[in-house]
Formats: C-alpha cells, structure tokens, sequence
C-alpha cells in the first residue's frame, strides 16, 4: 500500500476546491468532508488508479458520471487526486426508458 492511501485510512477525505459558484445549493467549501457516495472511486485514485466513468451514480446532488486522476509529485508518489463529477440526468433517463422498452419486448 502506497504511503498516502496507508495515512488516508480510517481519515475524513475533504474538498479543497469546488468547481460550482459559491451561492449554489450544493457548493462545498475547503474543508468539507467529501460525500459518502463517491468516496470508493476517490480512494482508488488516491491510491494511484485513474478512475473513468463505469456506471451512473445517484447522489444527493442527482444523476452523476465521476472521473479521478490521481496526482504525483517529483517523485511519482501520490499526493493528491483530483476529481469532476458530471450530471448525468439525460444519460439515466435514456438508461431507463431503454429498460422500459425492453421489458415490453419493443426494442
């Protein structure tokens, strides 16, 4: 186990910086403990995998893809990720009136 993803065990991983204007709903500030639901995804980058869209995740802010990248400094350890989150309402929309449709034997 890499060193960051040892020292991570067991600690709260938090937001240092929030992509979304500061007067949004859901804007995190520094600090903010990361949210339950993507805290897996983050801890795979965390420990030096890249994390690319696998499935659509619903979190309390909707339908989302994720994608992590793990950071490195001089010396190839893992210092950092760093993280998007993608609503992805249209896609699970798609996803379940393709389910709907073949249920009913129509596609």
């Amino acid at each position: 186990m890499d060193p960051l993803s040892h020292s991570l065990r067991g600690s709260v991983v938090v937001y240092v910086v929030d992509g979304l204007p500061e007067d949004a709903d859901d804007f995190r500030y520094p600090g903010d403990a990361i949210e339950p639901e993507i805290q897996s995804e983050l801890e795979r980058a965390l420990s030096g995998e890249t994390v690319l869209p696998e499935k659509i995740l619903d979190t309390d802010w909707g339908n989302i893809f994720i994608a992590y990248y793990p950071l490195y400094n001089e010396s190839g350890e893992v210092i950092g990720a760093l993280g998007i989150e993608v609503a992805a309402d249209i896609e699970a929309e798609a996803v379940h009136d393709k389910s709907i449709i073949q249920r009913h034997g129509k596609y």
